[in-house]
């Protein structure tokens, strides 16, 4: 299932606390956020939804605190988003993707399988975070969650626009 809950221009502290009674994030079994630091979350947000959550994924496009790093079960970045992090790489629920070259993780890089020729970039991340998860939820191992998210990724590049893989 899928919720989005941005709607307008106002804060996502409205939509999780109501009431003073934090939205029921548990019952899921994830949650992924992806921030594109448009200021509609903040940390104070993400430490919320990150500390309530079974599983959760972070994929942003900002600096972040360790706080919020260590509230996450995973934390997606990009190479050039682990550069303005780079102070906080040595936690060990970062995955740095790497483009053609693959994954790392914990130091180790998980080569892409099959890596393709790069035609479109387009909805890459968002792939590599969804088929991780999938797998990761189905398997409960990351080893092979990160293959299988380099294998959706490069198929997903190797097209124009944003597909499905």
């Amino acid at each position: 299932m899928f919720l989005r809950l941005d709607e307008g221009e106002s804060n996502i502290s409205n939509i999780i606390l109501t009431n003073d009674k934090i939205l029921d994030i548990q019952s899921y079994n994830v949650v992924i956020v992806s921030d594109y630091d448009k200021g509609f979350i903040d940390n104070e947000d993400l430490l919320t939804i990150g500390k309530n959550s079974k599983i959760s994924i972070l994929d942003s496009k900002r600096k972040l605190s360790k706080e919020v790093i260590s509230s996450f079960s995973f934390v997606k970045l990009n190479e050039n988003e682990s550069l303005q992090n780079s102070d906080l790489l040595n936690f060990k629920n970062i995955l740095i993707t790497l483009g053609s070259k693959g994954t790392r993780f914990n130091g180790e890089i998980y080569p892409s399988p099959n890596p393709q020729e790069t035609i479109d970039v387009s909805g890459a991340g968002d792939t590599f975070t969804a088929s991780f998860i999938i797998k990761y939820i189905e398997s409960g191992d990351i080893k092979s969650s990160i293959i299988f998210a380099n294998q959706m990724s490069s198929i997903v590049v190797s097209k124009r626009g944003v597909v499905v893989p």
